[in-house]
């Protein structure tokens, strides 16, 4: 199953801007990262990924790429589409992020 999220200006109008779903036991927590600010800061991110009790969230519309534990949170921003993406592995003994360059 593939989970999409809305952007700004999307053709995808039809999908949500957030979806919260659960994957190999962990929560995540998918947006696109504007109506929270992240151009600002990750404070409002931060805040709702912890209210929906998420492990991970990935997030954009930065499109810099980034990888970052913050209070028990995976923070993943694949970056900008044309130049890089993520690739994330769940596993029994953890999780692990890394960013591949195109």
């Amino acid at each position: 199953e593939m989970a999409l999220v809305r952007g700004l200006g999307d053709v995808y109008k039809r999908q949500p801007y957030d979806r919260l779903f659960e994957f190999s036991g962990k929560r995540i927590f998918l947006t696109h990262g504007h109506r929270y600010n992240v151009k600002s800061g990750m404070y409002t991110l931060r805040q709702k990924a912890h209210d929906v009790k998420a492990d991970i969230c990935i997030f954009g519309h930065t499109h810099s790429a980034l990888i970052r534990e913050t209070d028990g949170i995976l923070m993943l921003n694949p970056g900008c589409a044309r130049y890089s993406y993520a690739v994330l592995n769940i596993t029994d003994s953890g999780v692990n992020a890394e960013i591949k360059k195109l």
